[in-house]
């Protein structure tokens, strides 16, 4: 009998993980995104699994039954500076009211309304986030690395209900995925920028940190 221990083949085990991803992609996203092409709408895109495009004015527009479970991949998209001229990402909305509509930003998460917060009205969610704090409520959140404009990666997060960002347009385009965890929502993040193209803002783009204090890597 041989008792010697010998070393974890590590090299073989990644390939054989990255092998695996690799074909979840090929065989279930990418096919998934490439069905959508031409049919995201304003309203239900989907039923099931249930994919809608809302418009995002207030903060209390996330009071929206699409969040009853709000665990999922989502897509930041607005006519902000026609969503700029360099932007790679080929979603778009469907109708010529969305014409100058682009994809600035995709990611994953498992509280994807306090993210949406955190990306977007970011002055109130760490406000609220503060006095829940403060008053011994917990709050297992602590988004610190937020969306960031092109020309102001000094500023992490935005507020689209302030200033000249209240002058354009933002939508958002939910897909829920119940009981996935984070490396599956991670492979439709990859799987749509296949199909699409990255989006200018997602935060490999602007080499912004890779993960937020005290909290698991959602983008």
């Amino acid at each position: 009998m041989d008792n010697k221990i010998r070393p974890i083949p590590i090299k073989e085990i990644k390939k054989q993980l990255n092998d695996v991803k690799t074909d979840a992609i090929n065989t279930h996203f990418v096919p998934f995104f490439e069905k959508l092409k031409d049919k995201y709408i304003l309203g239900t895109v989907n039923s099931k699994p249930k994919i809608k495009v809302f418009k995002l004015e207030k903060i209390e527009d996330f009071d929206n039954e699409v969040f009853d479970n709000s665990i999922g991949f989502y897509v930041i998209l607005t006519d902000y500076k026609n969503g700029y001229d360099d932007n790679e990402c080929t979603m778009r909305l469907k109708g010529d009211d969305f014409k100058n509509v682009k994809a600035i930003y995709r990611g994953e998460g498992g509280k994807v309304k306090l993210r949406l917060m955190s990306h977007l009205f970011n002055n109130t969610y760490v406000k609220d986030r503060m006095t829940d704090l403060n008053n011994k409520k917990k709050r297992p959140d602590n988004y610190v690395n937020c969306l960031k404009l092109v020309g102001k990666e000094n500023k992490q997060g935005i507020n689209i209900d302030e200033e000249e960002l209240s002058q354009a347009n933002w939508y958002i385009a939910f897909h829920t995925m119940s009981n996935s965890n984070q490396d599956i929502r991670k492979l439709a993040e990859e799987a749509f920028d296949i199909v699409f193209g990255k989006p200018i803002c997602s935060r490999e783009n602007n080499n912004s940190d890779k993960k937020g204090l005290n909290e698991e890597l959602e983008e």
